[in-house]
């Protein structure tokens, strides 16, 4: 949450993660779709899937400012 309240400057945190989400709606979908995805596979969650997860959220986290 601080780097969200950093990068749009804004004092507000509802408002601030606001802001963040509408820049970053691309890399949040994808993340989400991810996890989506493995949540409904019938086998269960494996060592595989849990690196892709895990790489989708990285990419979130460290999505360029």
């Amino acid at each position: 949450m601080q780097r969200v309240l950093e990068e749009t400057r804004e004092r507000d945190p509802g408002l601030a993660l606001e802001r963040w989400q509408k820049k970053h709606a691309a890399a949040a979908q994808h993340a989400k779709g991810v996890l989506d995805d493995i949540r409904a596979q019938p086998a269960g969650v494996d060592f595989a899937s849990l690196s892709v997860a895990l790489q989708a959220v990285r990419r979130l986290v460290v999505v360029e400012r």
